[in-house]
């Protein structure tokens, strides 16, 4: 299994984001923030061997911080 780590930004109170990427031989990828471990993508190969991303979210975290984000879904 491979993780690596980038860094996606900063929060409001200087908080360093980061955006975790898990990829297994298969070539299952699963991408995870440290804001409360966010799954922002999950994407595995079909039947066809093309990947497929069934996450349902923002690609960057900094986004679930937005006013308009909080406006709609407060518990975070």
């Amino acid at each position: 299994m491979i993780i690596t780590r980038d860094l996606n930004g900063k929060t409001a109170d200087g908080q360093q984001l980061e955006l975790i990427t898990m990829e297994n031989d298969h070539g299952t990828i699963v991408k995870l923030t440290n804001l409360g471990g966010i799954m922002t993508s999950i994407v595995f190969k079909s039947k066809d061997g093309k990947p497929v991303d069934i996450a349902l979210g923002f690609d960057n975290p900094i986004v679930y911080l937005s006013p308009e984000y909080l406006k709609t879904d407060p518990h975070l």
